[in-house]
Formats: structure tokens, sequence, C-alpha cells
């Protein structure tokens, strides 16, 4: 039996990638935005669900490089626990979050990260949805006894 495409399935080949593409990322920063206001209306001292979690994933994109589920409930323990400010060695998800929910506890979360365009992505996420407490630091890779590593400004 031959299948006869429906209407939506020529109606998408029709539509360019560009703006295909487009649509996605406006939807993805739809949800992150709204991801975030839900981590921060959160009481304060209570931690994140998994399911916001996962929300803040989705919305935060970079599929195969950003923080594990498991990994960011970690990460939320520890900032609503944190008794001082907060090192982190490469930025993205997590820093969000550390702003999110060390930052409004009064703690700064210094992020170093050698990549100028992901500091500044990241910068610019955090400048958008309003998350203080936050500096992502430009800290290029060093040659140390036979590893890289972050070289601190």
């Amino acid at each position: 039996m031959e299948r006869t495409p429906n209407n939506f399935g020529r109606l998408k080949k029709l539509v360019p990638a560009s703006v295909k593409s487009a649509v996605k990322d406006a939807l993805r920063e739809r949800q992150f935005r709204r991801s975030v206001r839900r981590v921060a209306e959160l009481p304060m001292g209570e931690r994140p669900s998994r399911e916001m979690l996962v929300e803040l994933q989705e919305g935060w994109g970079n599929e195969g490089f950003a923080a594990r589920t498991d990994y960011l409930e970690e990460v939320a323990a520890r900032a609503l626990e944190t008794r001082g400010h907060v090192l982190e060695c490469g930025s993205g998800l997590t820093s969000v979050l550390l702003g999110l929910l060390a930052g409004r506890r009064g703690f700064e979360t210094w992020s170093l990260e050698h990549f100028d365009e992901w500091r500044e992505r990241v910068t610019a996420a955090l400048a958008r949805s309003n998350i203080g407490g936050v500096r992502v630091c430009d800290a290029p890779l060093r040659s140390y006894e036979g590893f890289a590593w972050y070289d601190p400004p």
C-alpha cells in the first residue's frame, strides 16, 4: 500500500530550513525563560524538582554537552547548602542554576571559561534572564605538566 503524504508533510517541505530553525530557537528560548522563572519563584531554600531541571535542560539546548539531570540535582543541592562563594570550572547551564539558587542567597559564582563564544552565550543568557551573582571570566587553557587546565585571571 502506498502512503500519500498528509498536508502537514507537504507544508513542512515548503518551509525553508532557516525559518524552521528560527522557530525552533524561539520556542526553546521561551521554554528556557519559563523554566528559569519557575526556579526563581521557588521559596528560598527549596530545591527544584527533577521535572523543572529537565525543562531547564531542554530550554537551554546544547544537547550532548549540557549537564545531565543527576548532576544538575547535585549542583542544586550544593547551591542551597553553600556557605561561601563558588568557583566553577567551565560555564553553562550550571552557571545559570548556581546564579538562581546560590546567587539569591548572596553568594557569587565565578565561572572560568576558555571559549569566547560560549562565555558570550552564557553571559547573554544570564543578562536576559536577570540572573545576578555570576561572573563568567575569560580563562584560557594553559599547558601544565602533561595536561591543559584553566589559567585563572
